[in-house]
């Protein structure tokens, strides 16, 4: 069987790099390159370097948020000293988890004062038609036992449903995002 071509992924702002998995061996790639890491969809390019692509102020809003959850989840990924709390209805809730809604939200307030927030970790904030939706760190249990398997998810809901949304996983070095009439 031919060798999958592997392709360098990158986030906004990460430096690319080769990624191997060795869990996949069993599913037809032999080298263990995993298949859903090398035949995605991913950008090769930052962000900012997407001239060709119309991106919504929005979509770079919420892109923005997303970069400084990536650099408090990043640094904190698989960190000794992490500091993992249960929250009432028995999910985990790390520093990071925190610290990154915190970044978001920095952002959205400087950005974005006068919408509204909805975090999983501070609930929610302000009175507005539109509303920012976070999950800090999606796969929380994931992340505290230091599986990169784990997401930072932002969405911006308007009066007519979801207006962008981003995917951040740093730790596969892989982002999506989405906006309404962008393709």
């Amino acid at each position: 069987a031919p060798t999958p071509e592997v392709i360098t992924a990158t986030g906004a702002g990460i430096c690319p790099r080769k990624r191997r998995t060795g869990s996949r061996s069993d599913s037809g790639t032999p080298n263990g390159f995993s298949s859903w890491i090398t035949a995605g969809n991913r950008s090769q390019v930052p962000v900012w370097e997407h001239r060709h692509m119309s991106i919504s102020a929005d979509l770079r809003v919420a892109l923005e948020a997303a970069d400084a959850a990536d650099a408090v989840t990043s640094h904190r990924f698989r960190a000794a000293d992490l500091l993992v709390e249960v929250k009432a209805d028995h999910t985990p809730a790390s520093e990071a988890d925190r610290g990154a809604e915190q970044a978001i939200r920095a952002v959205l307030r400087r950005l974005r004062p006068e919408d509204a927030v909805l975090g999983e970790e501070y609930g929610a904030t302000g009175d507005s038609g539109r509303r920012w939706i976070i999950d800090p760190i999606d796969a929380t249990m994931n992340y505290v036992r230091g599986v990169p398997v784990w997401a930072t998810l932002i969405a911006l809901e308007d009066e007519d449903g979801i207006a962008v949304g981003v995917v951040s996983a740093p730790a596969l070095h892989s982002r999506w995002w989405a906006g309404r009439g962008l393709g």
